[in-house]
C-alpha cells in the first residue's frame, strides 16, 4: 500500500538511508537500475499483488547478482510462516512492525558488513 510503503521510506530515510520503494520487484529492479551501488538490506512485505516478497528477493538478488540480506514482513504470525522464511535465510519481522525492531536489524547487518571486510 503506497502509504505504509512512504512510511518505510520515512522512518528510513530519517535514519540516514537511501531508500528505494515500490510495490514489486519489477518497480524496484528498474529504479535500481538509475542508483549508484547495490541495496545492503531488502524488507519486503510477504503478501504482494502477483506475488510473495520472498519471490521478489530473490528475484532483486538474481537481478542484481549479490547475496543481499532479506527481510521478510508479515502479519502471519504461524510457526509455518516463521519456519519456511527461516529456512529460506531470510529474517521475519511481524506486523505491526515496531521501528525498534528495525533499527535492530540495520545494526545487525551492519555489523557483520563491517565484520566482513
Amino acid at each position: 500500500e503506497p502509504a505504509i510503503l512512504e512510511g518505510m521510506r520515512t522512518l528510513l530515510g530519517n535514519w540516514g538511508c537511501n531508500v528505494i520503494v515500490g510495490p514489486d520487484a519489477a518497480t524496484v529492479r528498474g529504479a535500481l537500475r538509475d542508483a549508484e551501488g547495490i541495496p545492503n538490506v531488502i524488507f519486503a512485505d510477504y503478501h504482494l499483488d502477483g506475488g510473495t516478497g520472498d519471490d521478489a528477493i530473490f528475484k532483486l538478488r538474481e537481478a542484481l547478482a549479490a547475496e543481499i540480506p532479506g527481510v521478510i514482513i508479515t502479519a502471519d504470525h504461524s510457526d509455518e510462516r516463521v519456519r519456511a522464511v527461516r529456512e529460506q535465510g531470510l529474517a521475519l519481522l511481524r506486523k505491526p512492525v515496531k521501528a525498534a525492531a528495525v533499527r535492530a536489524l540495520l545494526n545487525q547487518y551492519a555489523r557483520s558488513k563491517v565484520a566482513a571486510e
